[in-house]
């Protein structure tokens, strides 16, 4: 039987693994409106996933009382967080400026940023490297692979996004150049994952997933809001006269 354990394990998170690769490409090739909606489901299925393959609801950080906790270290840090932000987009307009941003209504700012950012990407994102993955590694390999390995897959997790980022951009030589584009990869699988280590001590820490999904999603969603107000004005469009 222990035999057959430590085989079936491997094999598991293998097939675990190339279930995520796959829902990652899937993901990145749908319209944004329906982005959200898809890892709104996908957030269930990773609970579901979790808790079949013997995660306890303490290793998915949703246990008993991590609503408190996550609420009291996420929501502080969070906000300290957004007031950063906030003072560098003021004295440095252009520093959040991006162009897939610039053309965007109020209506569309209000559901990306109150749907699409916190529920399609921070709490997808967070059950599954905060809270099923890290949960998982932590219970069978220990705290400090877990928040290694959760995190680094956590940065490969966002290479798609990147390059898809690239494509969009009509300036620079990023999406031109191979070496260019290369590091703008890289730099971007380096920051996402050393990102994912702060976000990991947040759940340790908190004993929550709570704390990471609040802090995820406040980062991302004012770094969008501070990118929309930083877009310049567009230029109005006279209707012709017959």
């Amino acid at each position: 039987m222990a035999g057959m354990t430590r085989a079936t394990i491997p094999a598991l998170d293998l097939a675990m693994l190339g279930g995520l690769v796959a829902w990652n490409v899937v993901q990145n090739r749908v319209e944004r409106r329906t982005y959200g909606r898809l890892n709104a489901a996908g957030s269930a299925l990773v609970v579901a996933a979790g808790r079949a393959t013997g995660s306890t609801w303490d290793d998915l950080g949703l246990g008993p009382g991590s609503w408190r906790r996550g609420v009291q270290l996420g929501a502080p840090v969070a906000a300290m967080a957004a007031g950063v932000m906030t003072a560098a987009g003021a004295r440095h307009r252009n520093l959040f400026r991006d162009e897939r941003v610039e053309r965007v209504s109020p209506a569309e700012l209000a559901l990306e940023t109150l749907f699409r950012i916190p529920v399609g990407t921070a709490v997808f994102e967070e059950l599954v490297f905060r809270g099923a993955a890290w949960g998982r590694l932590a219970a069978r390999s220990g705290v400090r692979r877990a928040h290694v390995i959760s995190s680094a897959i956590f940065g490969l997790w966002h290479i798609l996004p990147t390059l898809n980022t690239l494509r969009v951009y009509r300036r620079g030589r990023w999406r031109r150049t191979p070496l260019l584009a290369a590091v703008a990869v890289a730099a971007a699988v380096g920051a996402t994952g050393t990102a994912g280590i702060g976000l990991a001590l947040l759940r340790r820490h908190s004993r929550s997933v709570v704390a990471p999904i609040i802090v995820h999603a406040v980062v991302n969603g004012t770094g969008y809001v501070l990118a929309w107000l930083a877009a310049p004005p567009q230029p109005q469009q006279h209707a012709s006269r017959a």
